[in-house]
Order: C-alpha cells, then structure tokens, then sequence
C-alpha cells in the first residue's frame, strides 16, 4: 500500500474501529493549586490481531488483549496525549465521522506544555475545557440531546 493508501485505512479504522478520547483527570499535590485536565487516548479495538499489528507496525503504540470467557479475544491499540499527534494527523484528511474529535484533540495535544508552577492563562484554560468537554459530548452514546 502506498502512504496516502495506508492513511486512508487507517483514518477508516478510526471511523468504523476506534475512538478518539479525552478523560478529564485531576490532582491535588501539596504546595500547588488543583489540577484538572483532559488526558487524550485513541483506541482502535478488533478480534483480528493482524490489524492491529499492520497499524501498530506504522505508528508504533501500545497493545493489549482482552480476554472474555465465550467471546473471541479482542485486541486494542492505543496511544496516549502527545503520543496521538503523528496518528491523528496522518488519519485527519481522511475521517469522516470523527473528524471533529479528531481536530480538537490535536488542538489539545498540540498546545499541551508543561506551563509552570503559574498554570495556563484563564482563557486558554477555558478553552482546554471546553475542547475535553466538547471531545465528551461528541462520544456521548445515545439519542442526541
């Protein structure tokens, strides 16, 4: 397959196969002001364990299986925060359903930086809520509000 091809499937992966997370986080540490963030993961889940190593062989991340009496095993791949940016930007000219979510998290992934012990400006602050939150409503199952 060609680049662009592998782009594509990959990007059909994540539409039909995955999910493109932001869990919100929090911390508290002595000696510093309360900390809530949004941690992103994509996650491409099959029972085909060759499918998740053609993907995992061309952007390199994490794999586990899942072991479920009477269930076939389910394999997942998965990349955390900084880790989404080279996957998501190779799958984004090409998702369809997940573009969005797609969009925002690189927006989130991109502008992640440790900002010192004065935290982020108050609007940027906002704004990485609202992207977390947004990526959580989009994903949301159920009838749409």
């Amino acid at each position: 397959m060609s680049a662009a091809t592998d782009c594509a499937y990959l990007a059909g992966l994540i539409d039909g196969e995955g999910s493109i997370m932001a869990n919100q986080k929090h911390e508290r540490r002595p000696g510093h002001s309360p900390a809530t963030w949004s941690e992103l993961r994509v996650d491409i889940s099959n029972t085909d364990r060759g499918l998740i190593d053609w993907v995992n062989e061309r952007w390199p991340g994490k794999v586990r299986v899942q072991v479920r009496p009477g269930v076939k095993d389910t394999w997942h791949y998965y990349l955390n925060t900084q880790q989404v940016v080279p996957l998501l930007e190779a799958a984004l000219p090409y998702l369809v359903s997940k573009r969005e979510r797609a969009e925002l998290a690189l927006e989130l992934a991109r502008g992640t930086r440790n900002p010192g012990r004065a935290g982020y400006p108050p609007e940027v602050r906002e704004r990485r809520r609202w992207i977390g939150e947004r990526i959580r409503e989009l994903n949301r199952k159920g009838r749409a509000a």
